[in-house]
C-alpha cells in the first residue's frame, strides 16, 4: 500500500511540478556545495522540514521511476505534519546543473503538452544570485513544484496546498 502511494505520488510529480521557496528554518546548502553535488542525496534529505516529518524513503530503483534519465543518485520521500498534510517529496543529483535544467524542461514540457497553468521564477541564494528555475502549479487542491538548485532537481507535491510551506525549509 506505502509502496503505491509513492508510485502514484511520483507519477503526479512528473505530470504536475516545483519550489526553491526561500528556507526560514533550515541552513541552505551554498552554490560550492550543489554546482555539482557530489554526496548521497540520502546524506542531505532531512529528517524534518518545518513540522513536517520523514515517514519514507525510498531510491528511485526502489520505486521502479523510470521517467528521471542520466541521473547520479536520487530518492523519493513522503513526509507528514502533525496536522496530518501529506507532501512527497523527490531529490535527484545530476552530474551538472546542465542536467539538472533538462530534467526541469522536459517536466515543463509535459505542463504545456497537458494544457497546465503553471509559473517559472528564478531560484536566486541569500546574495541575489540565480542559483536555478522552478515550476510551480496548483489548483486550488494540489500544489506541485519542481526546483532545481545547482545540479539538484526537487518536486514536492501536496494535495492539501502546503508543498511551500514544506519546501521553504528545506536546505535546497
Amino acid at each position: 500500500m506505502e509502496r503505491s502511494l509513492v508510485i502514484l505520488a511520483l507519477a503526479l510529480i512528473f505530470v504536475t511540478a516545483g519550489i526553491s521557496c526561500r528556507r526560514s528554518g533550515a541552513e541552505r546548502l551554498s552554490a560550492g556545495q550543489v554546482n555539482p553535488y557530489r554526496g548521497a542525496v540520502r546524506d542531505i534529505l532531512p529528517q524534518q522540514s518545518g513540522d513536517f516529518m520523514l515517514v519514507q524513503a525510498s531510491s528511485l530503483e526502489q520505486i521502479e521511476e523510470d521517467d528521471i534519465v542520466n541521473h547520479r543518485d536520487g530518492v523519493g520521500a513522503i513526509y507528514n505534519s502533525s496536522n496530518n498534510h501529506t507532501v512527497q517529496h523527490l531529490l535527484v543529483a545530476f552530474n551538472s546543473a546542465g542536467d539538472a535544467a533538462k530534467e526541469l524542461d522536459s517536466a515543463e514540457k509535459r505542463y504545456a503538452e497537458a494544457h497546465m497553468k503553471y509559473r517559472s521564477e528564478e531560484v536566486k541564494d541569500q546574495q541575489g544570485q540565480t542559483v536555478g528555475r522552478r515550476l510551480v502549479v496548483n489548483d486550488g487542491k494540489t500544489e506541485a513544484m519542481n526546483w532545481t538548485d545547482g545540479s539538484l532537481y526537487c518536486t514536492a507535491v501536496s494535495y492539501t496546498g502546503y508543498s511551500s510551506e514544506f519546501a521553504k525549509n528545506l536546505p535546497y
